[in-house]
């Protein structure tokens, strides 16, 4: 009886120490994907005033191309009807 609960006690401590192992890593996993968004959102931010300087210089028109090959024109406002990142831009 004695040796059945030293190894449940030894089960509990090995399981205790993976599931410590295993929260440190989400811990880090989420610390990396907040680290990520923030630096996405900068490069957005970023893109969009480059666009919006470009657009000043030249008085062109702009339009976004997205992966499913739709076209946004930003002159007239329609975000998030796409639902998907646009892949790049092309000045007329």
């Amino acid at each position: 009886m004695q040796a059945q609960i030293d190894r449940l006690l030894n089960s509990q401590s090995e399981l205790t120490n993976r599931l410590q192992s295993v929260e440190a890593n989400y811990q880090s996993a989420l610390s990396e994907l907040v680290t990520f968004q923030r630096g996405t959102a900068t490069q957005d931010a970023l893109m969009q005033n480059i666009v919006a300087y470009l657009l000043q210089l030249d008085g062109g028109k702009i339009v976004f191309i997205y992966p499913n090959g739709r076209i946004l024109n930003p002159m007239i406002r329609q975000e998030g009807s796409l639902g998907c990142p646009a892949i790049g831009y092309r000045l007329f």
